[in-house]
This record gives C-alpha cells, structure tokens and sequence, in this order.
C-alpha cells in the first residue's frame, strides 16, 4: 500500500507500507522523499536514511518460480547497523499487487524538475510504481533481466551459496545471487569459472556447481544447479567472454564432452539451447508506461 506521510517532520512524496525486505530483514515502511529514501523498521523501530546519491544501481528482478517481484538497491557506500553493514537493499513485492498513490509535492517544484518524469498520480502494479518513481527522484541507474533464459524460462537458475538455497541472475555485464546473502559479481571482476560435474551416484548426478573466482582470488561456489541448465549457462557464459578453466573436463546432458559441442554448428545449438529474447542488453531506464 502506498501513502503519503510525515516522518520526523519532513513529509515523504510517497510511503509504501510494510514491504517485505530480506536485507536488513523484516518489514519496513519505504519513504520516498525528494533527495533520500528512509526505510522505517515496523517490528523493531530501526530506521536507515539513504540519500539518492548512495544509490548506484537498482535492480529490477522477476522472482522465478512465484509471483513475486525482486527490487535491489546497491549502496556505494553501505549503510551500517551497529556490526552489519548492508550494501544491497533486498525488498521482496508481490508480482500481481495493483496500487493508485499521488505524489506529495508542491505545484512549483513538480513543474520545475519532475514534470519531464513522473506523473502525478500513478496506478498500477506496486513493483513498477516503486521502481518508476525511485528512478525518477534519484535519476538511479535500473538494470532489468537482459537475453538470458533457463531451461524453465526464468531470468535465473535455482542454486544454494554455502548454506542458503536462492536464484543465481544471469545478467548482461554480472551475476546476481539472491537472496541471502546478496552476492553481485560484475563480469569485470571475474577471472575464471568452472563447471563441476556431480560425482556422486543418485539424485546428485542431476545437479552441477557453479564457480566463480575473482581476480581478487576470491571464489564462489553457486551449487546444485539443475543439469538441464547447463547447455543455456555453458553458452551464454562463452558468448560473453568470460574465461572457462575447464574446458577439457565439461560435458552436455546427453554425454557429450564439451570440445564435442565446440565444433558443432554454433548457430544452430544458439537456437536450440538457449532463447536471447527481445532486447540486446539489460534495460537500464525507468519504465515510461504503467498500467492502467
């Protein structure tokens, strides 16, 4: 639910009301004003003020599988909570929600610098609203899904990162796990990555891992990732450079050794494997439209 409301004394231009967000957790009331963002702890009273110009990126991220919607924000630099420092904002919307909110502002500062932007009065599904308005206040850079698809149609590939089972994004310039911990990796920072086959018999012989090491020589072990995602993951991997230690050791779902599939007709297992959609690279405007 969006609303306006005043908070401390400074009236928010709209507040979205008990959105769910994996990090820091819990559910927060999300302020949007002119030059910050406050989120406002609903259990435990902890509030973050967040200027727009620690806002670097927004990431906006269907989430697979159920009818929710990821919005990332990625702080440069990282809001800290005692020991916790946070330096992605995870909010969790529901994918379907429909809202109608009006901004709160004067007639002269809308006309003098948002006019161009926004609209006044906005209706529609609550993750693009929030997403819309956040943008046009902050003028944040917003990256959507890009070409990338799963064997499931997805924008990402169920795995788990040490302890926690989550959605590894495979993004046009990075990869993105969620949701805890957000991990993002920009494809600039990647020195390697290898495909780990499963050897044990049974159930893991259906899964493969993922890993990912930086030129930091820090490294990431994305695992139990569906072996019918390998094809889609292994192509669109070398489409886009990224250097791949283990070429010798891969294999296909049918068997088959890697330098097997290398000497195959690559446009031809382009369109068997893998579906680049509409776009040529992630989108990263506001949405100009909303529904109605």
């Amino acid at each position: 639910m969006a609303e306006q409301m005043t908070f401390g004394g400074v009236e928010a231009v709209v507040t979205f009301d008990g959105i769910e967000t994996h990090t820091p957790r819990g559910r927060h009331n999300v302020e949007l004003h002119l030059s910050f963002l406050r989120l406002h702890g609903q259990a435990n009273n902890n509030d973050f003020e967040i200027p727009y110009t620690s806002v670097a990126r927004v990431f906006w991220l269907p989430k697979s599988y159920t009818p929710h919607t990821f919005v990332v924000l990625t702080l440069d630099p990282p809001i800290r909570n005692g020991e916790a420092s946070y330096t992605h904002i995870v909010m969790q919307f529901g994918a379907d929600d429909v809202i109608e909110t009006t901004l709160r502002m004067s007639e002269d500062i809308y006309n003098s610098r948002y006019k161009d932007k926004l609209q006044l009065v906005h209706k529609g599904l609550i993750h693009q609203i929030f997403v819309t308005i956040l943008s046009g206040l902050s003028d944040a850079k917003v990256t959507r899904p890009g070409r990338f698809r799963s064997c499931y149609d997805s924008y990402a590939v169920k795995s788990s990162l040490e302890t926690e089972d989550g959605y590894l994004y495979i993004l046009e310039d990075s990869l993105f796990f969620l949701p805890n911990p957000p991990i993002l990796i920009l494809h600039e920072e990647i020195d390697y990555v290898e495909f780990e086959r499963h050897s044990d018999r049974g159930s893991n012989m259906h899964y493969f891992d993922f890993l990912v090491r930086l030129k930091t020589q820090q490294e990431h072990v994305f695992r139990n990732i569906s072996k019918n995602d390998y094809h889609v993951l292994f192509t669109f991997t070398s489409k886009k450079g990224l250097k791949i230690l283990n070429l010798g050791g891969h294999w296909d779902t049918d068997g088959n050794d890697i330098c097997t599939i290398l000497n195959r007709d690559m446009s031809e297992y382009k369109v068997q494997s893998f579906n680049f959609g509409n776009s040529d690279d992630d989108s990263e405007e506001e949405e100009s439209s909303e529904s109605e």
